[in-house]
């Protein structure tokens, strides 16, 4: 399987580009503020993801000036869910809502999301919740799942996953799927 190789050294580059934008921040510029920014709490950590929270009502021409070609809404539906949907639809920018509340989800929806990224692989993508936290604990997990050093993983996220029940979750998505691999290497 020749996948496998380039997967490996294509988080190893997620990673990488992930710490090396550590110190730079949101990209909110000027007078504009985190309250005030079209997207709250904004980090690009690839070429191709960027995590955030709430998107406010111009939050659609930055998306479409950036070329994003899909959006991951963490929310669940009493957040305002339907009205997002309906601010994407007959954009050509994919709205995927896959709802995670403020703790380690259901494996059905980590699946959900990985599979989700994955297929969304090379493709400009912004993951968003409300605050940035469950979108913080979600790439960690994705990373997590995709081999990436739990330490490395948590210096990544740090700076979206700042409540410490989202990093927790982190932890403990690492330690499930590390001895269930440690319980499956002589299968």
């Amino acid at each position: 399987m020749h996948h496998r190789p380039q997967r490996k050294s294509t988080l190893l580059n997620l990673l990488a580009f992930g710490l090396l934008l550590l110190p730079f921040g949101s990209v909110a510029t000027g007078a504009e503020t985190q309250n005030e920014a079209p997207i709250f709490n904004l980090r690009q950590v690839s070429p191709a993801v960027a995590l955030a929270g709430r998107l406010n009502n111009s939050a659609l021409a930055t998306i479409e000036a950036e070329n994003y070609a899909a959006v991951i809404d963490l929310r669940t539906p009493p957040e305002g869910v339907a009205a997002e949907q309906q601010m994407f639809k007959g954009t050509g920018i994919e709205y995927i809502n896959i709802p995670v509340g403020g703790e380690l989800p259901e494996a059905a929806t980590i699946r959900t999301f990985n599979d989700t990224m994955d297929r969304l692989e090379g493709k400009k993508i912004l993951i968003h919740c409300q605050s940035g936290n469950r979108v913080g604990m979600m790439w960690g997990v994705y990373l997590t799942s995709k081999g990436a050093p739990l330490d490395e993983v948590l210096e990544v996220v740090k700076y979206s996953a700042t409540k410490e029940p989202m990093l927790a979750a982190i932890r403990q998505y690492a330690a499930e799927t590390n001895s269930a691999t440690s319980l499956c290497a002589t299968c």
